[in-house]
């Protein structure tokens, strides 16, 4: 499966003023191109919020659920996903208006390890970010740990 890809999965949202005012008042974040329609080039939202916009609904009226992460596709034991690291790179701005859209590749999984938590495989992925112009905003890799819960 090295290499599989995933997606594109939409966002269920677009991006918006109000939502990343919500988000920057939440995290104190006051820089005027997060809160000012007059600086040059209009709002845009924090690089620390392109995962958010791509983030499932944990409920919708139609009973609608977004698709799984690649990481919980690949064929191994073990229903436990921890987050154990990711690193990002960003290429430019997401703006209110825009409707982003993401793919993900399966880039490694190691041998079986064994931590404190359990018996397990990392899995890495590459999560591509892209808005309606087919423009890439960010590049994020993550690496889960992926195990099953121990026995009592």
């Amino acid at each position: 499966m090295i290499g599989a890809v995933s997606g594109p999965h939409s966002a269920q949202i677009d991006v918006s003023a109000a939502l990343i005012k919500l988000f920057c008042a939440a995290v104190q974040d006051p820089n005027p191109r997060y809160w000012d329609d007059d600086v040059e080039g209009g709002i845009v939202a924090p690089p620390a919020m392109l995962m958010t916009w791509l983030m499932p609904l944990e409920w919708t009226p139609t009973g609608q659920r977004s698709e799984n992460l690649l990481a919980a596709q690949v064929p191994l034991p073990g229903e436990i996903l921890i987050n154990v690291s990711n690193e990002a790179e960003f290429y430019t701005d997401a703006r209110p208006g825009d409707k982003l859209y993401v793919t993900e590749r399966l880039v490694e999984v190691s041998p079986k390890k064994t931590t404190s938590v359990g018996s397990g495989h990392f899995i890495t992925t590459c999560s591509n970010y892209y808005n309606q112009r087919d423009e890439l905003i960010g590049e994020i890799t993550n690496v889960m740990f992926r195990f099953g819960a121990p026995e009592a």
